[in-house]
């Protein structure tokens, strides 16, 4: 379901999370068996470790630029785009500075 707090009224992503100095921030705003989106914040340094996925994983970056490396490429994308990645695919993110991204998955039917 979707975090109810953000029903029936517009609202800014980016704004919806606030970087921390102590950890990644996350904040997860809808999770079905099918979906699940979540918004994360990147102080630099901070990063996720190279894994992968049963769904296909959509990321649009909202603020500043991430760094995702992509089986074996390496992209730098900016705040507006997005980057699909294939279920199974390995990928990591880095933070080379401050970032907010939005996680979309989409799991494969039972």
């Amino acid at each position: 379901m979707v975090d109810n707090n953000l029903y029936g009224h517009p609202f800014q992503l980016k704004e919806q999370i606030q970087y921390s100095e102590a950890s990644l921030a996350k904040k997860q705003l809808a999770s079905t068996k099918a979906t699940k989106v979540i918004l994360f914040a990147f102080k630099p340094g901070q990063e996720l470790l190279p894994h992968t996925t049963t769904g296909d994983a959509m990321i649009t970056v909202l603020e500043g630029n991430g760094q995702y490396t992509v089986g074996d490429e390496t992209f730098v994308v900016a705040a507006g785009e997005t980057i699909v990645i294939p279920a199974g695919t390995k990928h990591a993110v880095t933070a080379t500075e401050q970032f907010k991204m939005q996680l979309v998955i989409i799991f494969p039917a039972e």
